[in-house]
């Protein structure tokens, strides 16, 4: 299971597809976990249902792309209202998302909030070496605060 904070951001918000990028630090873990290939060229997608804020399931893929500036991950779920898709969330908030691939299927969630208890939770149900992401991120949302 690949799990990591998302700080919710304007794309995510008004973007038809609401794309998540996924850190780097997890990629290793997500071609190991086989929600990726490690040969993906630009432009391949693999096929994912989307457990979104608001507790419904979509359809949606993990996005291999590349940009100005390097290759990326991106979770995108086909075009869909914001308004249903997205809950209650606004920029800023930061909340859990968790990938795993059940037998050929890969799900992706995205949880309301970032409540602490709930953060606790969903990290005490990970293995260690699935914890190195959230932890990653935590440090750098914890940076970025302090800035």
């Amino acid at each position: 299971m690949i799990t990591f904070l998302f700080r919710v951001n304007p794309s995510f918000l008004q973007y038809q597809n609401h794309p998540v990028t996924i850190p780097k630090e997890c990629y290793d873990q997500l071609r190991n976990d086989g929600c990726a290939n490690g040969n993906d060229k630009p432009g391949h997608k693999i096929a994912v249902t989307i457990t979104a804020p608001s507790g419904r399931n979509y359809e949606g893929w993990i996005y291999y792309g590349r940009s100005g500036w390097d290759l990326y991950y991106q979770i995108k779920v086909k075009a869909i209202d914001a308004r249903d898709y997205c809950g209650r969330l606004t920029a800023g908030d930061q909340i859990p998302v968790a990938i795993k691939k059940f037998g050929n299927a890969v799900q992706a969630r995205f949880f309301e909030s970032a409540d602490p208890t709930e953060l606790l939770n969903c990290f005490a149900a990970m293995a260690p070496h699935e914890r190195v992401c959230v932890l990653a991120e935590l440090k750098k949302a914890q940076v970025k605060e302090s800035a």
